[in-house]
């Protein structure tokens, strides 16, 4: 794992103290030492200032009983994963007063000088609060923006058919020879629009999620078998490299199945014709599961990738790019990620994680 330069000076000014001789002077950042259990053993006078709690207050007390719940769930699968020695983390901490403030802490173990064993840990930590709100404040923004593209998109998708829904009631006032004709465009249109009405009230108001524990194979398995025929149409080859090792997941199945089919569906309107698709689920360490679908299609370019998942946007010729946005939030959902890389004329590759269940 990595960290930053100033990670590395603000670390080194705690772990080149000895773990009994910590220096506690009065900047803004907070430095503590704590047992490997994580119990205070020490800690700089500022922390006053900055938590509202005495040093005498916080020793034998332990640091995970200060943490906001939710961020020490986070916390516990990231110290976890942790395979350094020294890390940083971001969590919300209380304040005497009850409030919850941003620390951005930087850990150091330190090891038994002759057993090499880790014994206890020293850690620096300061105040990012301002940060957080700014990044919120971003964000809030970001959010706006993108509900005036929905806005402005919807307004555009449904419009054309129901213009062209007008137009054609106009026609069935002049002309009932082709009223059947008519009809059967008209349908079309309004399932369009029913389409993209489906879509949004994904995004806007998501359903009851019914979460279960799911073998990940056997949900693939049974996608790709929905779309086995499709393929064969347009000549194209699904191959599948599933780990033999059953990984089994917490997830709504129903919703998980959608995004795999929407992600294939898409990988096989990319190919002309004569392609292959591989798709591959693995194990990509002890807490998470990768499905990665690669296809040898058109590609897109680099500049339109960051694109991928905004409302409207698309790259094919049909559809209003409401789909991987879909994915985008069911994923989200399920605490998983999307990630994308492509190459025109070489094809592209859609990567999911998803929280591996250990039984």
């Amino acid at each position: 794992m990595s960290f930053t330069t100033d990670d590395q000076e603000r670390t080194k000014s705690v772990s080149e103290n000895t773990p009994h001789d910590l220096v506690l002077d009065q900047n803004i950042d907070v430095k503590c030492r704590f047992s490997l259990e994580g119990t205070y053993l020490q800690v700089s006078p500022n922390c006053e200032y900055l938590l509202g709690y005495t040093e005498q207050e916080l020793i034998d007390q332990n640091y995970q009983d200060f943490i906001h719940p939710v961020d020490l769930k986070k916390l516990h699968m990231q110290l976890e994963k942790m395979n350094d020695s020294i890390e940083t983390f971001n969590f919300r901490i209380q304040h005497k007063d009850g409030h919850y403030i941003w620390m951005e802490t930087t850990v150091a173990f330190i090891p038994h000088p002759e057993t090499k064993q880790y014994v206890e840990a020293v850690a620096v930590a300061r105040d990012i609060s301002h940060r957080k709100k700014t990044e919120q404040h971003m964000m809030e923004s970001e959010k706006l923006s993108v509900t005036g593209q929905l806005a402005a998109g919807i307004a555009h998708e449904i419009r054309n058919p129901l213009t062209s829904l007008k137009g054609f009631l106009q026609l069935l006032k002049m002309d009932n020879d082709h009223r059947d004709d008519f009809f059967k465009i008209m349908e079309s249109e309004l399932t369009k629009i029913e389409t993209i009405s489906n879509e949004l009230m994904v995004l806007a108001k998501p359903k009851q999620t019914d979460f279960k524990f799911h073998r990940l194979q056997s949900l693939l398995e049974h996608v790709i078998m929905l779309l086995d025929s499709e393929a064969f149409r347009h000549s194209i080859k699904i191959e599948q490299e599933l780990t033999e090792e059953s990984l089994y997941v917490y997830c709504d199945d129903t919703k998980c199945k959608q995004v795999f089919l929407n992600i294939l569906k898409n990988a096989i309107e990319a190919i002309e014709q004569d392609g292959k698709i591989n798709v591959k689920v693995f194990k990509e360490d002890e807490h998470t599961a990768v499905i990665e679908v690669k296809d040898n299609g058109c590609g897109i370019p680099k500049h339109l990738l960051k694109k991928l998942g905004s409302p409207f946007f698309t790259t094919k010729k049909t559809g209003n790019g409401l789909g991987l946005m879909v994915c985008y939030k069911i994923i989200e959902q399920q605490n998983g990620s999307i990630s994308i890389e492509s190459e025109p004329n070489e094809g592209s590759t859609f990567t999911i994680r998803l929280p591996l269940y250990m039984a």
